[in-house]
């Protein structure tokens, strides 16, 4: 059965039931029913009280609604404002909540009518109750604020605008979800203090506090028509005890210093109903800190622990276990589960965003937080109790998420959700709370309260909370491996002694305490237990203030253990988590962070990312692919350190990122730059814009800590302008799109830069233009370019922009690496820029050896590559399509232009350089070995440059 289609099954003593009522009803209408129409009123008339009531004391209105279309109208919010417009003319307050209660009472009958017959799925009934709502309170708003206006003035701001009372609609009214039977929880705000501009004067708060008293005396004074909605105020800051309304200014402060977990819960829901445009734009900006935290919060799941423990608490208490909202494996459960992810990581995924429940549940399966089939139980098994919840209200017209405990009423729930036999429903219900509940305690767990969480027996507890003299304490860390246990103690109590701990909330504190001893026994697991030790506690230091991360850490042992694992092995690590801490949420999955995606699937995983924004929202694209890049930084160097990396793979795995990164980059800067001036003329229906990558990018050798050498190309008539109303020439264009890409890159935002970017190889250095057509390029490495621009050019690859420009400029590269060169010639120029480099750049000495720029080093093995390559491009043909060092290598020894011997020794000693490199980079070393070291591959390096460049070595020097 399709759980958000219910179609009514009636036992037979329901049927009589319904036809006698039925009988009823016709004997006392004067109209005439359509014949079709008796069985539905039959079920409606047997599974409801509440419509067979309404329905008996004046039989002619639901002839009336029948023909009027509005009993089996499926889409009502129109109808609605249009009813609410026709009330606008009553000027009588007893008239008007005379008018509202009738009006509830005719849409609750029709509403109740739908859902009881099956002809409206669950997720309709829920969306037109909350629709009904918005339009009765902005329709008793439209009467409060004439009224009040004419007697008070306006509410003006300080510029002289009129203010409208901001009303916000929580929990199910917020989310558009609300219960047949259900109170409506209202907050009320204003933009800002003052007086209003009127005859009597009234200060703001005082005036807008009247207009919510008469708000809620306008819905929630019993009448003899009843009552609109019972209203409940209790959400708001303070609650019972604060303020009615509030202004912006005071409810963001008191949201800062004083919001409280639950009431980020439900600021989830909080959708503004009233109020001024500008007003809901400056709410919506202030709230959305306070609800969505950008770094991962993990202390939303003890919150909601202990919470629910309240929650159970109270319903053994009341003897409430049949409580179908608020019992295990109820729609609070539910509600809780999907609010978790929201919380937790809804500041990093806008999916995550929404006030609704049922389309975040869809979000959770497309991000992958929940598994399909998880997904799947979860909406099928919340819209079952949700049926079953507003048949249970609609019965009487009454407040309950109880089961019922007499027989018909049982078999009248049973039967609405299509089962004849009560027991039958059972089944099916427990099943759902059944399903409910286990996905709750896999999200959960058990309640942990912190203060009385009992702590195993550890030495490190006891040295941590200085319960030992401090002679046992060093006696505690020396034989557990800590080598330099003085320093290590010193560092620990001056940690605990300050000030940051000092001014730690209880709750901080506590996490702090358990977290710890943890810590030392994680560190004393490693080579080095002091530096691990060291490390981590300078991220401690640096996210001790935001509990939730000490909550990630206390709570998850796997991701302790990595993070110590991974800081002791390197302090790149250490500090890309310590600049970066929103990426501890890295490491609670060990099969994803030491597995990277494969590099053809880098840019699908970023453009996934970046789809979930806003095109407009530059500052949250800028943090995403910073945020991507620095995750993707650390999975690689785990892989790494672990062994599931090779250097190869590795370069081919940052440089896959780099080239991700670039394309999402040219994609929204041309995007930005055209939507402001329009697009130059597209040819070949591709942007004719290129992205060079030089040096390491090019060659498919990125390191941890590259920079990118870029060349940025174009094609297109220098006279042709975009097609914007602010039309600016192409060349123009394309030199800000090529500074929009820079500055993307090269930003500093509080999740770091993407890429240092480096330009100065472009035609002309530093003093030619930024950006060039592709024939202007080609002519000027033609007449202009130096050998050792042809030797950049070795390394030289199209890393984005059109397919149409990189074949062009492979086409072009080719024929200038094929140019016929006096071998004499190039041999002295490739020295000569050797020798210069060397003598700016080479740090090595009598103490160390340098090992990229040193005699024998990486360089030395890359200018031979050049060289070689410069030599015999007319040999080499399409293998001059590669531009990885390496693989050129292999491509001259296949083509017995080099010995293998040679060609075997430099790329043994390659791999073992950049390897090196790359090991130090991880330790944020410099490239610098001992004077001794690597002697065996240097000096094959030093012997195979003599050979090959002996005739020009010496006058070189």
């Amino acid at each position: 059965m399709s759980a958000s289609a219910f179609q009514p099954s009636l036992t037979d003593a329901l049927l009589d039931k319904g036809l006698q009522r039925w009988q009823q009803v016709e004997a006392l209408a004067s109209g005439k029913w359509p014949s079709s129409f008796k069985s539905q009123a039959q079920t409606a008339f047997a599974l409801s009280d509440f419509v067979f009531e309404n329905v008996q004391r004046e039989p002619n209105l639901l002839i009336e609604l029948l023909q009027t279309g509005r009993l089996q109208l499926d889409e009502r919010v129109a109808q609605y404002f249009q009813h609410g417009d026709s009330l606008a003319a009553i000027k009588e307050e007893n008239e008007l909540m005379r008018a509202l209660r009738r009006w509830r009472q005719q849409e609750m009958l029709c509403i109740a009518w739908r859902d009881i017959n099956g002809l409206a799925p669950v997720e309709e009934t829920l969306r037109h109750l909350s629709q009904f709502a918005d339009a009765v309170i902005s329709t008793a708003m439209r009467f409060i604020e004439q009224e009040f206006a004419s007697r008070h003035g306006q509410p003006l701001t300080e510029n002289g605008t009129p203010q409208q009372m901001l009303i916000l609609g929580m929990g199910k009214l917020g989310g558009e979800e609300l219960n047949f039977s259900s109170d409506i929880d209202l907050i009320f705000a204003y933009s800002e203090d003052g007086e209003t501009a009127g005859p009597r004067k009234m200060e703001h708060q005082s005036f807008f506090t009247r207009v919510g008293q008469k708000l809620i005396q306008l819905l929630s004074t019993p009448t003899a028509d009843g009552i609109v909605f019972r209203t409940d105020m209790r959400l708001r800051p303070y609650g019972d005890s604060g303020p009615l309304a509030m202004s912006l200014d005071a409810m963001e402060d008191y949201y800062q210093d004083q919001g409280r977990e639950w009431e980020r819960f439900a600021m989830i829901k909080a959708r503004v109903m009233h109020g001024d445009p500008n007003v809901r734009e400056r709410y919506a900006a202030m709230i959305k800190p306070f609800v969505y935290r950008r770094y991962i919060d993990y202390g939303v799941l003890e919150a909601i622990r202990r919470l629910k423990a309240l929650i159970n608490q109270d319903l053994r208490r009341k003897q409430h276990g049949d409580n179908i909202k608020l019992g295990a494996g109820g729609i609070r459960e539910v509600e809780f589960i999907v609010q978790a992810f929201q919380l937790i990581k809804g500041g990093r995924e806008p999916m995550l965003q929404s006030r609704q429940l049922l389309p975040t549940l869809t979000a959770l399966d497309k991000l992958g937080l929940l598994e399909q089939h998880e997904a799947k139980q979860l909406r099928e098994s919340y819209l079952f109790l949700r049926k079953a919840e507003n048949i249970l209200q609609a019965q009487r017209d009454q407040q309950t998420q109880i089961l019922p405990d007499n027989d018909e009423r049982k078999a009248m729930l049973a039967a609405s959700l299509g089962y004849v036999d009560y027991k039958d429903f059972r089944i099916a219900l427990d099943q759902h709370r059944d399903a409910v509940h286990s996905l709750f305690a896999g999200v959960f767990g058990a309640p942990t309260p912190l203060a009385d969480k009992p702590q195993a027996p550890s030495p490190f507890r006891s040295l941590w909370l200085q319960q030992l003299p401090e002679n046992e304490a060093l006696t505690v860390l020396k034989k557990h491996g800590f080598t330099g246990a003085e320093e290590t103690l010193e560092t620990l109590y001056s940690f605990r002694r300050s000030t940051m701990l000092r001014q730690l909330s209880e709750r901080g504190r506590t996490r702090i305490d358990s977290l710890m001893p943890l810590l030392l026994t994680q560190s004393a697991s490693t080579e080095a237990p002091d530096e691990a030790l060291k490390r981590v506690m300078q991220l401690l230091k640096a996210v001790c203030r935001r509990t939730a991360y000490l909550e990630l850490l206390s709570e998850n042992q796997t991701a302790l253990s990595h993070l110590v694992k991974l800081c002791g092995e390197s302090i790149f690590i250490s500090n890309l988590l310590t600049q970066f801490p929103i990426l501890l949420d890295d490491l609670l999955d060990a099969e994803a962070l030491y597995q990277p995606p494969a590099p053809d699937t880098l840019r699908q995983e970023l453009q996934l990312a970046l789809l979930r924004i806003e095109r407009d929202d530059q500052e949250l694209l800028m943090e995403t692919l910073r945020e991507f890049r620095n995750s993707h930084m650390l999975r690689v160097a785990a892989a790494n350190l672990a062994g599931a990396l090779d250097i190869v793979q590795v370069s081919r795995q940052l440089t896959a990122l780099a080239e991700a990164i670039l394309s999402e980059v040219l994609e929204l800067a041309w995007q930005q730059l055209a939507h402001k001036h329009g697009q130059p003329p597209l040819l070949h229906e591709e942007k004719p814009f290129l992205i060079i990558g030089y040096g390491k990018l090019g060659g498919g050798e990125l390191s941890f800590s590259s920079d990118l050498d870029l060349v940025f190309l174009y094609e297109g008539d220098v006279n042709a302008i975009t097609d914007g109303e602010r039309s600016i020439g192409i060349d123009q264009f394309f030199t800000r799109l090529a500074q929009r890409i820079m500055h993307m890159l090269s930003t500093r935002t509080p999740a770091g830069i993407l890429y240092e970017v480096d330009t100065r190889l472009r035609p002309s250095g530093s003093s030619g233009l930024l950006v060039c057509s592709l024939e202007a390029y080609a002519q000027y490495q033609d007449d202009e370019a130096w050998t050792w621009e042809h030797q950049a050019l070795v390394r030289a690859r199209a890393v984005a922009g059109s397919q149409r420009l990189a074949t062009r400029f492979r086409e072009m590269r080719l024929k200038v690496l094929q140019r016929s060169r006096p071998i004499e010639k190039l041999r002295a120029d490739v020295i000569s820029m050797r020798n210069k480099m060397r003598e700016a750049l080479d740090k090595s000495n009598t103490q160390c050896w340098d090992i990229k720029q040193g005699e024998g080093g990486v360089i030395d093995i890359e200018f031979l590559v050049q060289y070689w390559v410069l030599q015999h491009a007319g040999d080499l043909d399409r293998a001059l399509q590669l531009s990885h060092s390496v693989s050129l290598l292999e491509q001259l020894a296949e083509r017995d232009l080099i010995a293998e011997t040679d060609v075997a020794s430099l790329r043994e000693a390659y791999r073992v350089y950049r390897d090196t490199v790359n090991r130090l980079s991880l330790q944020d070393k410099p490239n610098l070995l001992g004077p001794e070291q690597m002697r065996e591959h240097r000096d094959k390096v030093l012997a195979i440059w003599q050979r090959h460049m002996a005739e020009q070595s010496e006058e070189g020097r």
